[in-house]
């Protein structure tokens, strides 16, 4: 299995072929067409269906809230993240989700994104191994016990979303912290949720880099697994400040359309304030199931470990502090050390609403 790391991106062709990996669906909303007349902007939103970093998108569209932000959306489902990266940059979409791993090179290439919502998904990826492996207790974050667990990747089949994806980036981190070579690992694509897990339970990987609800979905099978690493498990312990996920812009959408630009904004902010409410269990809940295919036990994990994550707070609020953090996921690559202006790449007035939210939480 050959190695792809982010030099191996190669952003022209990715645009030529993304038409074909996406399946644009029109949005049914609580507006018949005649109602959405042409006050709506349009706007195409890429992402993968049935992820959790997804799920804010769900709770947008369920709740209606880019409709009432001026918005007439079209979903369109991504099947890899140099996709979703390079649909953005070249306008084919106008909002979509940033993994740091793939939107700091198209940074450094001077692609065309905007950060669209104040607020970041912190890291949530962790390593699980078959129970059959001799693995010490990890305790929490990079600890030596996990350094040590971390050694057993070495020359063992390691599965991640896809080759090249932000979990393979994370696990190579992972291992360069732990001060070995990630070239010896193999990484095999396992897809979303449903398939990485049945990939694992079958036993046709090793080792599995895991995110929710996978966790969720391995607890109600009462599966046999254990952690090789608990890199991120709470709000207290977000691993060297890392993120999963930003939402991201195309910045031509937004210098043109700043209107819809902030609705946008508006919208993300009001999803993650919905999620947040206590009041809204039973809502979040469904839209869970109904978009992760999940069941109502793994729905009930998954809110209780996670929903802090779609929180408007200071701790998932995109600081400068924390987009500069971003740069480790860039250790071994080419462009190690690259840090992107923070104020070129934010919308100051976006920000801005974010810091309200967050007074109106506390």
């Amino acid at each position: 299995m050959k190695h792809i790391t982010l030099s191996d991106i190669r952003w022209k062709v990715a645009r030529k072929v993304v038409a074909s990996m996406l399946l644009c669906l029109p949005f049914v909303g609580a507006r018949a067409a005649g109602e959405s007349g042409s006050s709506l902007t349009p706007i195409t939103v890429i992402y993968f269906t049935g992820s959790s970093e997804g799920f804010l998108v769900n709770v947008m569209t369920e709740q209606h809230f880019f409709e009432k932000n001026g918005l007439m959306p079209s979903f369109a489902k991504a099947t890899s993240g140099p996709a979703i990266t390079s649909a953005l940059a070249s306008g084919s979409v106008q909002f979509a989700p940033g993994y740091p791993a793939l939107y700091l090179p198209a940074l450094k290439q001077n692609r065309d994104l905007i950060v669209a919502s104040p607020f970041v998904q912190p890291g949530f990826y962790n390593i699980i191994a078959q129970a059959s492996f001799d693995i010490k207790n990890p305790g929490i974050g990079l600890t030596e016990e996990a350094k040590a667990n971390l050694k057993l990747l070495l020359g063992h089949q390691v599965g991640v979303t896809a080759l090249g994806a932000q979990t393979q980036v994370t696990a190579q981190l992972l291992a360069t912290k732990a001060g070995l070579d990630w070239h010896k690992i193999t990484f095999i694509p396992t897809g979303g949720a449903s398939t990485a897990i049945a990939s694992f339970l079958n036993k046709q990987i090793d080792f599995l880099v895991t995110w929710p609800p996978e966790d969720g979905i391995l607890a109600s099978r009462k599966a046999a697994y254990k952690t090789v690493v608990n890199s991120a498990t709470s709000e207290e312990n977000q691993f060297e400040n890392l993120i999963n996920n930003t939402w991201m812009a195309n910045g031509e959408f937004v210098r043109t359309h700043p209107k819809a630009a902030l609705g946008l904004c508006r919208a993300a902010i009001e999803a993650s304030t919905f999620i947040a409410n206590p009041m809204n269990k039973d809502a979040v809940l469904a839209i869970m199931k109904k978009y992760q295919g999940i069941t109502q036990d793994e729905a009930e994990y998954e809110y209780g470990k996670w929903r802090w994550e779609w929180a408007p707070s200071q701790a998932n609020y995109l600081s400068k502090a924390r987009w500069d953090a971003q740069s480790r996921y860039l250790v071994g690559t080419s462009i190690a050390g690259y840090v992107p202006d923070y104020e070129k790449y934010v919308n100051k007035d976006c920000m801005e609403l974010g810091r309200q939210a967050i007074k109106a939480a506390r």
